[in-house]
């Protein structure tokens, strides 16, 4: 079975009254820690939504948050 997410990127939060940018950058971070993405890209993702709406949302609390690729700054 092909697996389609690693489970250490896949977070689950289980709290109310958090901001939906908070929860952007809390599912973002364990992929910052392994410096898979900047944070550009997470605040690109941010404004994407600001300015688009919410189309992200797949299912029932479910956001498959994510942003066109930014040019390589390396």
């Amino acid at each position: 079975m092909m697996e389609l997410f690693s489970e250490q990127y896949v977070q689950y939060i289980d709290q109310e009254h958090v901001s939906w940018q908070n929860m952007i950058q809390m599912a973002g971070q364990p992929l910052l820690d392994d410096g898979l993405i900047a944070q550009e890209y997470v605040d690109e993702i941010i404004t994407t939504c600001t300015e688009k709406g919410p189309y992200m949302n797949i299912g029932p609390n479910i956001v498959l948050a994510h942003a066109r690729p930014l040019p390589s700054t390396k």
